[in-house]
């Protein structure tokens, strides 16, 4: 029998640098009526990086339609506080709507605990969830929420969260990691939950995802892979151009057993 010549790599120990933790978080809600002003707030905020933490939300407006809310985070240790006054200069959010809080940093990293339990007591935890997730183009994103949002519905999301938020593209460093070729994009992520947990509920809403999908797709945006989004060996070519062979041949080398994401059909028959 011929010698086996692959060789394996294990880790056996890491160094990993650590940081001061600091205790606590002042966490700023700010609500917003329109959606390029909420827009440029965040790429602001991004930019000069005043917070620890920055999100941003579609959520239902009473008087029908959606609002915006910008989430973010300061980080601190007592005595040092925050500086309310700058942390919030230039920002043009709706006065008076603006909510600040103290917490805990571990009770802010642990702030969806009460809402998962809220889901499992009501039964819907368990439901499936056709999630959308896409990096939109910043170049593009008020047209595009905003042609979304004029039509979506809290029965099209099955009552789940809408996030927007602004990412800097030079954060992420894997080369074949595709999002759009903008120094600023944005994930829109539409969380839907299968209310009531029907067939029809679930295809409509896969349906509705591969149509976002497909428009976004046309500028220049890309899918956040953590999503159920329909996609043949066609769409995963067309998502990891001009990568695909180098893609294609390191599974080959480092996979060929194929154990590494097989549900996904990225390299089916390939």
């Amino acid at each position: 029998m011929g010698q086996n010549t692959s060789r394996r790599s294990v880790f056996v120990q890491a160094t990993v640098k650590l940081i001061p933790a600091t205790t606590n978080a002042r966490v700023f809600q700010l609500y917003y009526d329109d959606l390029a002003t909420f827009t440029n707030d965040q790429c602001e905020i991004i930019n000069d990086e005043r917070f620890n933490y920055v999100e941003g939300q579609l959520v239902s407006n009473n008087a029908g339609g959606w609002r915006y809310l910008l989430e973010a985070a300061s980080f601190y240790s007592p005595p040092s506080i925050p500086n309310n006054d700058l942390l919030l200069a230039d920002l043009n959010y709706t006065r008076g709507t603006e909510q600040i809080e103290d917490k805990t940093k571990f009770d802010f990293l642990n702030r969806l605990a009460p809402t998962v339990a809220f889901l499992k007591s009501i039964g819907v935890w368990s439901n499936p969830h056709p999630w959308l997730n896409l990096f939109v183009p910043g170049s593009a994103v008020n047209s595009f929420v905003g042609e979304v949002a004029a039509t979506l519905t809290l029965a099209d999301t099955g009552l789940g969260p809408i996030l927007l938020y602004p990412v800097k593209t030079k954060r992420f460093g894997l080369p074949n990691f595709r999002v759009p070729n903008e120094k600023v994009v944005f994930l829109f992520a539409i969380l839907r939950t299968a209310v009531p947990p029907d067939d029809s509920v679930i295809t409509k809403m896969l349906n509705d995802n591969r149509r976002l999908f497909e428009q976004n797709r046309d500028l220049g945006g890309y899918k956040y892979s953590v999503d159920a989004i329909p996609f043949s060996k066609k769409d995963w070519q067309q998502h990891f151009h001009p990568v695909w062979r180098n893609l294609v041949s390191a599974k080959r080398r480092y996979d060929p057993d194929n154990l590494l994401t097989p549900s996904q059909g990225i390299f089916a028959n390939c």
